[in-house]
């Protein structure tokens, strides 16, 4: 990231932060709501249901999440995911 502003005067500043994924029901109904909501997973499930690739990549999305999840003793889903905050402020020169 700094590479990426260097030279334009600006003062990075980074923080790392965590989402938590709920959904009231199991992991296999969380990824049933993403693949159809989430764009990224839109765009792979038409793509990749054209030659029957899609339930491969399917069950590893679940077994990724699944891995995850927190909530698993009383058959919830609630993962956590992390990201980068990167706040960015014109450099003050005096």
């Amino acid at each position: 990231m700094r590479r990426l502003f260097a030279g334009i005067g600006m003062e990075l500043e980074f923080n790392v932060a965590t989402l938590h994924f709920v959904y009231e029901g199991s992991t296999e109904t969380f990824v049933d709501f993403y693949e159809t909501y989430f764009g990224p997973l839109v765009a792979a499930r038409a793509r990749l249901s054209e030659d029957g690739r899609w339930p491969a990549l399917r069950r590893e999305v679940v077994d990724v999440w699944e891995s995850s999840n927190e909530a698993w003793v009383d058959g919830g889903f609630r993962a956590p995911a992390d990201y980068l905050v990167v706040l960015g402020r014109k450099a003050h020169n005096p």
